[in-house]
């Protein structure tokens, strides 16, 4: 799996227990052996590319006032993905 991918899985990690949007995310992630992240986006449904939009963000926020560079690069790649 990408290290952009094994990023957002940790993100996701923190929402999954009160989501089923989440956890279907998550389960497509586990459940792939994705080389790319555009292979990764072309799986979910409209309303995962949503969610996952809307955590991305506040993923991204949160590294950068973390000042996580690797991370905000990381999350930005699948973010720049989605669009």
């Amino acid at each position: 799996m990408k290290q952009s991918l094994q990023y957002l899985s940790e993100s996701l990690s923190n929402y999954v227990e009160d989501d089923n949007v989440c956890q279907a995310i998550c389960d497509k992630l586990e459940a792939g052996n994705f080389e790319e992240e555009i292979e990764f986006i072309e799986v979910l449904d409209e309303e995962e590319v949503v969610y996952l939009e809307e955590i991305l963000q506040k993923e991204l926020a949160y590294a950068e006032s973390a000042q996580d560079d690797t991370r905000v690069q990381k999350l930005e790649t699948i973010y720049q993905v989605l669009f």
